[in-house]
């Protein structure tokens, strides 16, 4: 991909993250629920409203970032996680071989919350994902792509 394209590709890729959020604003609420739990290995997210499950979505973890020091580690190269997490983040590599960006196959980088959604909306869109969600831990973000989110309970 030359610059121009890469560019291009990007400005598509934020314009759907963006769309993609308000729908699932629109359509599940996500983000206003009073409380969510996440589980990594089981790559589940779950939505709960006063203490109900009601919102489950399956997930692909991408990367942590500290907050910080604005440093992004991919989950495929976290050595504080799982070899079976990391081994899950690997498709993450993928997206160089699409956009012939570095940054894909860095083990980390400097980057910034602007720079950190802009290469969401490039996972998301590289991927085909439902959206992506920002796990806050401490002074550590996760993220992830959501797929396949459903309304639980009755």
């Amino acid at each position: 991909m030359t610059d121009e394209e890469f560019d291009h590709y990007l400005d598509v890729a934020i314009d759907e993250l963006d769309r993609k959020h308000e729908a699932l604003i629109a359509q599940y609420d996500i983000g206003n629920h009073s409380d969510f739990v996440v589980d990594y290995d089981k790559e589940l997210l779950t939505f709960f409203e006063n203490k109900k499950p009601i919102i489950e979505a399956k997930i692909i973890p991408i990367a942590t970032r500290d907050v910080g020091t604005d440093q992004l580690v991919w989950f495929w190269s976290n050595q504080k996680l799982s070899g079976a997490l990391r081994k899950k983040g690997e498709y993450i590599k993928k997206l160089y071989e699409i956009t012939a960006a570095d940054i894909f196959i860095e083990p980390d980088l400097e980057c910034g919350e602007t720079m950190v959604w802009e290469i969401a909306a490039l996972v998301c869109k590289g991927f085909n994902s439902k959206g992506v969600f920002c796990v806050p831990h401490d002074n550590l973000n996760s993220y992830v792509l959501m797929e396949e989110i459903k309304t639980i309970g009755s």
